[in-house]
């Protein structure tokens, strides 16, 4: 279990009635530990799984795992950018959706209506943490402390 009951509270993103996870990645177990999860909160919801690529129909709540392989320290919401990108009008739809990071056992409610805004911001993100890797005086710093 993920115990996705404080991150609802936290929210106050009510008790939704129709609930959509979509998995992202090769890992395919964490959909089905979502969707137990989910299913264990509200058990009067009506939660569907949807296949990767499939549309996503209007809901109370849209559960994106990320199930993804990455290294030690790296959010992995940057590696599926382009994934969350194309999810964006399907989530649009939804009251809410959760952002759930499989491998750190993270998970974040963001409401529909600034999904684009959190998808802008993590990629804005990922661009300057590439430029820091990038970065001349970063790489003399690293190589100083070792």
């Amino acid at each position: 279990m993920f115990y996705f009951e404080h991150c609802f509270r936290e929210a106050r993103s009510g008790s939704p009635s129709t609930v959509a996870v979509v998995g992202l990645g090769a890992e395919r177990w964490a959909s089905g530990d979502v969707d137990a999860e989910i299913r264990d909160l509200f058990p009067e919801a009506a939660v569907s799984i949807v296949p990767p690529g499939e549309p996503i129909a209007p809901c109370d709540l849209a559960v994106v795992s990320l199930a993804v392989e990455g290294r030690p320290l790296e959010d992995v919401a940057y590696r599926t950018l382009s994934e969350l990108r194309r999810l964006l009008p399907a989530c649009r739809r939804a009251r809410h959706v959760l952002v759930f990071r499989a491998r750190w056992r993270e998970a974040e409610i963001i409401p529909a209506r600034t999904i684009g805004w959190w998808l802008w911001r993590r990629r804005l993100e990922a661009w300057c943490i590439r430029r820091l890797q990038n970065s001349a005086a970063l790489r003399l710093l690293a190589g100083a402390q070792s």
